[in-house]
């Protein structure tokens, strides 16, 4: 169960890079495939014997026999050798085919992958002809051995094998394929069953979520908690035809959810000028990696500017009250000052309908003040992440007068350097009530994945979405170094006094668009 969390640093990584500046990673969503990974990573190291998947130990942690599995065979490449398992899927209503490849060493242990989306709607053999050809490309390009490859698509394996046939249904599709295989002398290709190949099946079916190819190479990614905890929390909250307010929303990573969620209308905000073009780009589908998927299904409207500053009750007087609310790691940045932090609450409350929820991630300060009174200096850390805090804070102490701009510095590692802010849940829970927004929830990230692994239903959510991986070998790719970081960071859940009344929105989203143009983006400042 541990997996889940590997989601944590890709979000927080491009969140950060974005808000600070730098220049994010290329992918859709790099919690989406760093889960992907996980659940392949560990379904290349399975074992004949099928074990509980079990996190670094954590004092309060229970060991959940749910997720236990039948182990599904895969033999080891030769010693000294790679081998590359390649699948492909296909979702009809997209026309979109899901190219899944990984690669293993002598040992079974993932050196790299890849999941990629082509638009297209093919036969099984083409269809996988298609995912070979571009599994060598990617593989040349980043010089790969291989010194075999399977797949489960028996036609593609026994043409490989013979004597080319022009007169093939896919005889150009083979010449093509040939030519890459001529990079890699020696090379085998054989057939194996579908059981055996599951692992590149994961990297195929996840392709189909994708707007772009994304890859993982030589060293493991940063993780990735986001898709897991939101994915449940959009699942919990979300209804169908909802309004929904994203609230730092930063290139739409989350639009794929609130669609499947089937919302009725959407308003995203970001401070950053290109994440909101790269939302924008998203919600259209103009860019060629973007056409991987049918129109979303609401209506959207963009909008540039800080939302800690704005009175966003005026900015969309027209457009809510909202029926959901969402702000993921992105919160603290508010708690600079008391008047950020006031008015990032004002416009939570001013523009959600009574009864409407708050849902958001943001680092967990009783933990960070824990971890730094338990240090001998003022930064503690791992090689993973550390965290700093200035002079001024040399006592450890933290006046209850002075809860806002307690600023720390943020690594992490092969990412950003950054400011961050302490926010005492205690007072944000204070000062939220004089907003009219009630505490419904709020759980350690480690406590909300060990309640909802309890649960069946989510428990199928997670395993979906590629979180648990094959839970058939008691072996985690998370380092303890890892689940300590991930345990820097909580979830909550507040909800608006008053009576529900759903019905406030009928009417109400005739601004949004199914095709935004960029001068429809709206600028706003404080």
């Amino acid at each position: 169960m541990e997996h889940i969390f590997c989601t944590l640093w890709a979000i927080l990584t491009e969140r950060n890079k974005v808000v600070h500046g730098g220049k994010a990673r290329t992918a859709q969503d790099l919690s989406i495939f760093a889960s992907v990974f996980i659940q392949n990573f560990q379904a290349a190291q399975r074992k004949p014997t099928a074990a509980t998947v079990t996190a670094p130990r954590t004092s309060h942690q229970q060991v959940n026999s749910a997720a236990t599995l039948t182990p599904i065979p895969w033999s080891p490449p030769a010693s000294g050798a790679h081998k590359l398992n390649v699948d492909a899927v296909v979702d009809s209503s997209t026309n979109i085919t899901g190219v899944g490849d990984v690669f293993r060493d002598e040992n079974g242990l993932v050196v790299a992958a890849l999941s990629m989306p082509i638009v297209g709607n093919f036969k099984s053999h083409k269809m996988e002809a298609k995912a070979l050809f571009h599994s060598l490309n990617w593989a040349i390009q980043h010089q790969l051995p291989i010194m075999q490859i399977e797949t489960d698509t028996l036609m593609v394996a026994n043409a490989l094998k013979a004597p080319f046939n022009p007169n093939s249904s896919f005889s150009d599709l083979l010449v093509d394929v040939n030519s890459l295989l001529s990079f890699f002398p020696n090379v085998m290709v054989s057939h194996i069953k579908r059981i055996a190949n599951e692992a590149a099946h994961g990297f195929a079916k996840f392709a189909l979520g994708l707007d772009e190819a994304c890859s993982w190479l030589e060293i493991i990614p940063p993780p990735i908690y986001s898709i897991i905890i939101k994915s449940v929390l959009i699942q919990l909250y979300a209804r169908r035809g909802d309004a929904v307010l994203d609230l730092a929303c930063g290139k739409g990573g989350d639009l794929i959810k609130w669609d499947k969620a089937k919302i009725g209308y959407y308003v995203g905000i970001d401070i950053a000028e290109g994440s909101i073009e790269d939302c924008r780009t998203r919600y259209n589908g103009d860019a060629d990696h973007h056409q991987r998927r049918k129109k979303f299904s609401f209506p959207a409207r963009l909008i540039c500017g800080d939302c800690y500053e704005a009175r966003l009750d005026e900015v969309l007087a027209d457009d809510g009250p909202f029926d959901i609310c969402s702000c993921q790691f992105a919160l603290h940045y508010s708690w600079s000052t008391e008047a950020r932090a006031r008015r990032a609450l004002a416009n939570v409350s001013a523009l959600l309908r009574p009864g409407g929820i708050f849902i958001g991630t943001m680092p967990d300060a009783n933990v960070i003040v824990k971890k730094l009174r338990e240090a001998e200096g003022l930064a503690f850390g791992n090689s993973v992440y550390w965290i700093r805090f200035d002079e001024e804070f040399s006592e450890k102490k933290f006046k209850s007068s002075s809860p806002f701009g307690i600023k720390y510095k943020f690594h992490l590692e092969d990412a950003v350097d950054c400011p961050e802010y302490i926010v005492p849940f205690h007072v944000f829970k204070a000062l939220a009530e004089e907003y009219g927004l009630e505490l419904v929830f709020v759980k350690n990230s480690h406590d909300f994945v060990h309640e909802y692994m309890k649960r069946p239903d989510y428990v199928e959510l997670m395993r979906r979405l590629g979180a648990l991986g094959d839970g058939n070998q008691d072996h985690s790719t998370l380092s303890p170094d890892e689940w300590e970081a991930a345990y820097l960071y909580l979830s909550f859940v507040l909800r608006k006094r008053g009576q529900t009344d759903r019905t406030q929105n009928n009417g109400k989203k005739d601004k949004g668009q199914m095709h935004i143009p960029k001068e429809d983006i709206m600028n706003i400042s404080g």
